[in-house]
């Protein structure tokens, strides 16, 4: 563990199980992949300061190999030019006995592809209106990654999430780069593309651009609506889905990259033009209240569970907290002392006998003559 006065503060407080390094105390895994893991943890501080946030590291069997650490270090760069609210934000790079650990946003929630698991297996279909919120949301957050001079590469189901409060935010950058750099055409990224997700430019390893991005989305909103991964043509037995959106689709999974939309702020802005002419204003708290009905109250897609703070968090040189102040007794309009203190707060109404007693000593006295 690296020497520092934190460390040395907090290590009293932890167990043999927990793990603490840089601040930072490890909780619960939440996923794992062919190269990395996402974990759940507290980021500590003094007096008492614990925030839950997510790291991400290499999986041990790739720690070793300096390909996928210069991977790694890569996306940490390239991941922290990007600040928008439809991106997951990151907060620091982390190092520990070799080891590299990518401190991030926690974000609570589903991801498209949990939501289209649930769909299916209760025969369910989404929405129009909450598919186009979901995919707009998503090209509002790729239009910051791309004007930041990025480009994704990797838009998948699974790499875009709704949080419990109905926001949508991408993930992953593990395979983004620069779209002024050679290696956008020449350098694969380290794990293995998706065809039914990749543009046909980057499954030929030609120089791709943002509009490489626009096609994965496309083929997003394709298994949202029709509820299977594109292979073609549009196709589905769904008959309500409107023309727009069908043009939408086409469009957008254009093998020419040339046919497709410019960039992802013309998706965002024909999805709103659609949403308008059909009126579905769509909130995110709308979109909040359909997942708590598809997902919550299932059993097939829980939420990973938030970090839980407890006094190991703490800080040990924190002050005490002052000890409560003394009750003083209240007092009644006469004087007395009052055992409740709201009682003494309480208007009472005169009684009669001391109505009487106010006439008589208010009486004028007359003189005798």
């Amino acid at each position: 563990m690296p020497r520092n006065r934190f460390a040395a503060e907090w290590r009293i407080y932890c167990s043999p199980n927990d793990i603490l390094f840089v601040n930072h105390r490890l909780d619960t895994l939440i996923s794992s992949g062919a190269t990395s893991e996402v974990w759940s943890a507290v980021r500590v501080g003094p007096h008492g300061f614990a925030q839950p946030v997510a790291l991400k590291t290499l999986v041990p069997a790739r720690a070793q190999s300096q390909a996928h650490v210069r991977a790694f270090l890569q996306e940490a760069r390239i991941a922290s030019h990007v600040q928008h609210r439809s991106v997951v934000q990151v907060r620091d790079l982390l190092v520990q006995e070799d080891r590299h650990w990518l401190c991030m946003e926690l974000v609570r929630g589903w991801s498209l592809q949990q939501l289209i698991a649930a769909l299916k297996a209760d025969g369910r279909t989404l929405p129009f209106e909450v598919a186009i919120t979901l995919v707009r949301e998503a090209a509002s957050g790729l239009q910051a990654i791309h004007d930041a001079g990025l480009i994704h590469r990797h838009i998948t189901p699974s790499n875009i999430m709704v949080s419990t409060s109905g926001h949508v935010v991408v993930l992953d950058f593990g395979c983004a780069a620069w779209q002024l750099s050679e290696q956008v055409r020449f350098t694969r990224p380290m794990v293995e593309l998706e065809p039914s997700y990749a543009s046909p430019q980057m499954l030929c390893g030609e120089r791709v651009d943002a509009r490489t991005d626009l096609y994965s989305l496309g083929a997003v909103l394709h298994e949202l609506i029709f509820g299977e991964p594109p292979s073609g043509p549009p196709r589905s037995s769904r008959s309500d889905v409107p023309v727009v959106v069908k043009d939408v689709i086409t469009r957008s999974l254009e093998r020419d990259a040339a046919a497709r939309f410019g960039s992802a702020r013309e998706v965002e802005m024909v999805l709103d033009l659609i949403s308008f002419r059909h009126c579905w204003p769509i909130t995110p708290s709308y979109v909040a209240a359909y997942l708590d009905e598809v997902l919550i109250r299932t059993e097939r897609a829980r939420l990973p569970p938030w970090p839980k703070v407890s006094v190991r968090d703490t800080d040990a040189d924190a002050p005490a907290p002052l000890p409560p102040a003394p009750r003083v007794p209240a007092r009644t309009p006469q004087g007395r002392i009052e055992r409740d203190p709201r009682a003494a707060m309480r208007v009472r109404a005169p009684s009669e006998a001391s109505k009487t007693r106010v006439r008589l000593r208010r009486r004028p006295q007359t003189s005798q003559r």
